[in-house]
C-alpha cells in the first residue's frame, strides 16, 4: 500500500489539478506521518496555474515547507522520488481508492484487535457486555 500512497502523492505533485478527482480520503488515511503531512499540505495550498507549475517549482517548495512542519524529515529529494514513482498521474483517483481501501482495512483490523483484547481481559467482571 505504501507504493499506492507514493503514486497518489506523486500524481498530485505532478498535476495538482487531480486533487479534485480524489475523494474519500484525508491525511489520516495515510500510513506514514510524512505522507499524511504531504497530503495535508497539498490539500491546504491553492493549486498553481498549470503553465506556471511546469516552469517553476515554487508550489512544490511551499508543499515541502508546509509538510515539514509536521514531518521534519521530508526532503526535496523525497518529493522527487514520489514524482518519479508515479506511473500515470491521470490515475490519481484509482490510487486514492487504493489508499482508502487500505485505511479501511487498518481501521477494521484495529477494531478487531480491540474486541479480542476486551474478550480476554480478565479484569472485566462481565466481558460479553463489554464486547457488545
Amino acid at each position: 500500500m505504501f507504493h499506492a500512497e507514493q503514486a497518489l502523492l506523486g500524481a498530485l505533485l505532478l498535476d495538482p489539478r487531480h486533487l479534485g478527482d480524489v475523494t474519500g480520503i484525508c491525511a489520516d488515511s495515510f500510513s506514514t506521518a510524512a505522507h499524511a503531512s504531504l497530503f495535508a499540505a497539498i490539500n491546504a495550498l491553492p493549486p498553481p496555474e498549470p503553465d506556471e507549475h511546469a516552469r517553476n517549482p515554487t508550489w512544490l517548495n511551499k508543499v515541502l515547507a508546509s509538510g515539514r512542519e509536521q514531518a521534519r524529515g521530508l526532503t526535496a529529494s523525497y518529493l522527487h522520488t514520489l514524482i518519479q514513482v508515479c506511473p500515470w498521474p491521470r490515475h490519481a483517483a484509482a490510487y486514492a481508492r487504493m489508499v482508502e481501501a487500505e485505511h479501511a482495512r487498518r481501521r477494521l483490523r484495529a477494531a478487531a484487535e480491540h474486541l479480542l483484547q476486551t474478550t480476554h481481559d480478565a479484569s472485566l467482571p462481565e466481558p460479553v457486555p463489554s464486547v457488545v
